[in-house]
């Protein structure tokens, strides 16, 4: 029986504990609500300038700037864009006044491409003095530097639950809800086309023409005649021989005497 009781007991008091942690954390998540920017907020943030255009291929500063009616410890902003080819974060550039200041400490700043696609751009800037900072003028907290790469148009917009600004004296976030988009940018996608300067041609002048002088002749030198050598004379070719004469006249007188012999025979005959 007694171990039943302390069972029961001991569930009594868990359902307590969780109803208890319950009620904790709503108070706390509306507690959180509570001091994002809220348009009763005293304090405001803005970009400088909130509209503007360029040429590709070119950059583009915008400034991230805050007031302060009352004194404050820290500033925390955070930009958030679509991600595009055409307009491109090159830099984040803290402000140097402040830096040089040595009573401000910034924690981070630069950008980041989110898992939805987006362009995340965050500044968080703390100031460690014991009486805050306060100023009468606009304060510029940061510079983005984009670049026009193509056709595009991006409209920026703070997170108005992670952008804050917080009071020296309570800690409470002060900031008044900034406007939604806080700027919106073009780039026209047409490169300048740089107007060509004239060039000045000179104009061409009378060409001196060199006066002919004389030409020189080369003398003729004394040819080199040649030095007659012996002409061959031609050895005279013999005639062939007649032969002797003597046989052929005693064949001629054989033949006649023969002929008469036969003309003397005949005649005797008859």
């Amino acid at each position: 029986m007694k171990s039943k009781l302390l069972i029961t007991f001991l569930l009594i008091i868990i359902m307590l504990a969780g109803a208890a942690a319950g009620v904790f954390l709503v108070q706390r998540r509306q507690t959180l609500e509570q001091e994002a920017a809220v348009p009763s907020g005293t304090e405001n943030i803005r970009l400088v300038p909130s509209v503007d255009s360029a040429d590709p291929p070119a950059t583009f500063d915008v400034n991230i700037v805050f007031t302060t009616s009352v004194s404050v410890s820290g500033v925390t902003a955070l930009l958030t864009y679509p991600a595009t080819a055409g307009i491109t974060v090159t830099d984040v550039l803290p402000n140097q006044s402040l830096v040089n200041d040595y009573q401000w400490r910034y924690q981070s700043y630069g950008s980041s491409t989110t898992d939805d696609g987006r362009i995340q751009i965050q500044v968080i800037a703390t100031n460690t003095s014991i009486e805050g900072y306060l100023s009468s003028t606009d304060t510029t907290l940061a510079t983005i530097r984009f670049a026009a790469n193509s056709q595009a148009s991006i409209a920026l917009e703070f997170d108005s639950n992670l952008t804050t600004i917080s009071s020296k004296a309570t800690g409470e976030d002060i900031l008044s809800l900034p406007a939604s988009p806080a700027g919106t940018y073009t780039s026209s996608g047409v490169a300048a086309t740089p107007t060509p300067s004239p060039v000045n041609t000179p104009t061409p002048g009378p060409s001196a023409t060199p006066a002919p002088g004389p030409t020189a002749t080369p003398a003729p030198g004394p040819t080199a005649t040649p030095a007659p050598g012996p002409t061959a004379t031609p050895t005279p070719t013999a005639l062939p021989s007649a032969g002797n004469p003597l046989p052929l006249l005693s064949l001629i007188t054989l033949g006649f005497l023969v002929l008469t012999s036969g003309l003397i025979f005949s005649r005797r005959l008859s």
